[in-house]
């Protein structure tokens, strides 16, 4: 992959930033890829030499580096700390490493955004956790009763802290649902499957939840008002809504895949981006 550094940024930071970007290899699963899409991986695979990324494009990967290094230093004894563990499964290698393994839960540290963790825990977060404790227990090192995500938000404003629903302060404490093992085992190995048909060529779109596609929308806005009375899913239904309010109007919000649009690697070979764009 080329690497620029349009923004002049310290070597330093730079150097931070690229540690641990590798070229995904063939059988060899991150849990984190594995609960990600199959398609991103397998064109990260095939095309590393010809994708470009700026630099500055992964400071928030640094960012959480550094953070999960704090925690490392300063974790409880008698702790799995960072420690990796691999799972040979199905003829390929599940592999990570879980921030914190204690005797009675696995955590995961996360450095997102205040709406990340309000809209409900992201459901590739819960399937990492799980896979980590299915790992954990098919090695013997941990039979744990709670999955804890700690979530560090990047965004809090301080102003915001006694508004309905909106967190005190810049971190929230969420327990995810622990699967049983038999759930967590047919995960694992639905997810190898779809990733090793990916391997093999076999072009799987990705998901609305792994696009980060927000759908379009119907705002009914009342003449001078910036909030709209109401947002609707369907044009009929807003259409409905504004026949009843003196003056209202129906905006259409179009949608967007945001991660393709702005944040994926690969977007500019994908086949499916590529044939939206064309449509467009």
């Amino acid at each position: 992959m080329k690497i620029t550094d349009n923004h002049n940024l310290p070597e330093a930071l730079v150097k931070a930033c690229l540690d641990g970007n590798e070229r995904p290899e063939r059988g060899i699963y991150r849990v984190t890829a594995l609960a990600d899409a199959p398609l991103i991986r397998y064109l990260q695979m095939t095309y590393w030499d010809e994708l470009e990324q700026d630099v500055s494009e992964l400071l928030w990967s640094a960012f959480g580096k550094i953070g999960h290094m704090l925690m490392e230093k300063h974790a409880p004894d008698n702790t799995y700390v960072e420690e990796r563990v691999d799972l040979k499964k199905d003829g390929v290698i599940v592999t990570g490493k879980p921030d914190l393994v204690s005797l009675k839960s696995i955590d995961d540290w996360k450095f997102t955004s205040v709406w990340a963790i309000l809209l409900g825990i992201k459901p590739v977060w819960k399937a990492q956790l799980n896979t980590y404790d299915f790992m954990y227990s098919e090695h013997g090192l941990a039979n744990v009763d709670t999955l804890i995500i700690h979530a560090m938000l990047r965004d809090w404003q301080k102003g915001k802290r006694f508004e309905e629903g909106y967190p005190k302060i810049q971190y929230m404490r969420k327990q995810v649902e622990k699967w049983s093992r038999e759930k967590q085992d047919d995960y694992i190995s639905r997810r190898i499957e779809l990733h090793k048909e990916a391997e093999k060529g076999v072009m799987i779109e990705c998901t609305p939840e792994e696009k980060w596609q927000r759908p379009t929308t119907y705002a009914v806005m009342k003449k001078g008002n910036k909030r709209a009375t109401k947002v609707c899913a369907d044009l009929s239904t807003a259409e409905s809504v504004a026949e009843n309010i003196k003056g209202a109007e129906v905006v259409t919000r179009v949608g967007s895949n945001i991660r393709c649009d702005d944040y994926c690697i690969v977007s500019d070979v994908c086949p499916f981006n590529n044939a939206e764009r064309k449509v467009a």
